[in-house]
């Protein structure tokens, strides 16, 4: 649903609108992987999504991707994702299906 540009590496996410990430980051939203910013690729499926990982080096299978929250360098918030959504924080965080793991950090 989306052509790249250029020669990229793209990374497959198992996390999807199931999940309670919303369709409407399809092409505009983020996650971060290595403290860096990938770029969500195309649109947001049931159970994955797409990510353009051509900038983070030495990115690998099994690394850890933040879609809400702090990672080394970088930050992604609900605010940030209800940003691009045009909705409110409050909406992006209880849509996050309840059978999910979760990691709270401090």
């Amino acid at each position: 649903t989306e052509a790249v540009k250029r020669d990229s590496r793209v990374a497959i996410l198992p996390i999807g609108y199931w999940h309670g990430f919303p369709r409407l980051l399809s092409s505009v939203g983020k996650v971060l992987i290595k403290g860096k910013e990938a770029k969500v690729l195309g649109r947001v499926s049931m159970d994955m999504i797409s990510v353009d990982i051509t900038g983070i080096k030495n990115a690998k299978t099994g690394d850890k991707a933040v879609l809400i929250g702090r990672d080394v360098r970088g930050e992604i918030s609900a605010d940030d994702l209800a940003f691009l959504t045009d909705t409110t924080s409050y909406e992006i965080v209880t849509r996050l299906n309840p059978l999910m793991k979760r990691i709270m950090t401090k």
